[in-house]
């Protein structure tokens, strides 16, 4: 009889031991989204006692309620930005908490306290169980995020060298210390870093003048001239100095014989200028300012037109192409 009722008592507690097991609420889930390492090892270490499954996913822009339903769990916390959505499913509510400038160790043990207070846990069990590591779950059951185009390739360095060619129409004051008038100039550029080197030819229309033996006055000039390029937001400013070569024609009545005489001399001179430029891709538009200082007197020819030193001002407004 003992016997018998020992083993009553032991089916019993047994079946007991069974329904507790059976009935015993499974440990809740929780899904983290893109944790910083501080805040999943805090969050790892406050939730230990009672036994949350977390599942760490990859960042990305899934709804909290896909992510719920995916990995059936109860609670969400995404890391979106500079802020932490929370998301109960059975409150089908959702939260935001902003995040620290720096999350470091007490910043993240504040926040892993306010998610064990949010997930309503209720008192720890008396016996706490091993910690389980956090779940890595591969992204693929999570729906993808909406595809983001990569960043665009930053552009190529432009090289320190570049050439160019520019063309310009203006009016030299002046000229042959005798007339004014339109002046048309092309010229090759040659460039490297910071600074620019010009040889140009200024070609101008023969003009009527007022000198006794000269009925009119043509000219040419060439010159190279060199200077910094100084970059000014979209444009640039070059002022720049050299040496130019003047030939002056004068076409004249001879005194002697009667006849209509062309006769040419050539004069060296300085050149000064200082351009504005815009730039825009390949392309320069640009302005400029500047003056050519003859050095010498002398008399062109047998008309023994006098021509003496002086300075001639000049504008003169135009373009170019620049490589590259």
């Amino acid at each position: 009889m003992p016997r018998v009722i020992a083993l009553a008592m032991v089916c019993w507690l047994a079946a007991l031991a069974w329904a507790g097991v059976a009935h015993a609420a499974p440990p809740p889930t929780l899904v983290l989204v893109d944790p910083p390492p501080v805040l999943l090892d805090a969050i790892t270490t406050s939730l230990a006692p009672w036994q949350v499954h977390i599942v760490v996913v990859p960042a990305n822009d899934a709804p909290a309620t896909d992510l719920a339903a995916a990995h059936d769990a109860g609670f969400v916390v995404a890391t979106r930005r500079r802020s932490l959505e929370l998301y109960d499913r059975d409150g089908d509510t959702a939260q935001i908490r902003m995040l620290p400038t720096v999350v470091d160790e007490p910043a993240a043990a504040g926040l892993a306290l306010a998610i064990k207070t949010w997930m309503r846990l209720g008192p720890p069990p008396s016996t706490a169980p091993p910690t389980e590591p956090a779940e890595q779950v591969d992204p693929d059951p999570v729906p993808p995020p909406p595809s983001v185009l990569p960043p665009p390739t930053p552009p190529a360095a432009r090289p320190p060298w570049r050439l160019g060619a520019l063309g310009a129409l203006g009016v030299r004051m002046n000229q042959g210390a005798m007339v004014t008038g339109p002046r048309a100039s092309i010229a090759v550029l040659g460039g490297y870093r910071w600074g620019d080197a010009i040889a140009a030819l200024d070609v101008g229309t023969t003009t009527d003048t007022d000198a006794s033996a000269a009925s009119s006055w043509g000219q040419l000039e060439l010159s190279v001239r060199a200077g910094p390029r100084l970059e000014v937001g979209p444009g640039f400013v070059r002022p720049s100095l050299g040496v130019a070569l003047v030939r002056g024609t004068v076409v004249g009545i001879q005194p002697m014989s009667g006849r209509t005489v062309e006769d040419r001399s050539w004069y060296p001179g300085m050149v000064g200028a200082v351009e504005v430029g815009w730039t825009h891709g390949r392309w320069d538009l640009l302005g400029g300012v500047g003056a050519t200082w003859t050095l010498t007197s002398n008399k062109v020819g047998p008309l023994r037109v006098s021509v003496d030193a002086h300075i001639e001002p000049w504008v003169a407004i135009g373009g170019g192409l620049r490589w590259p």
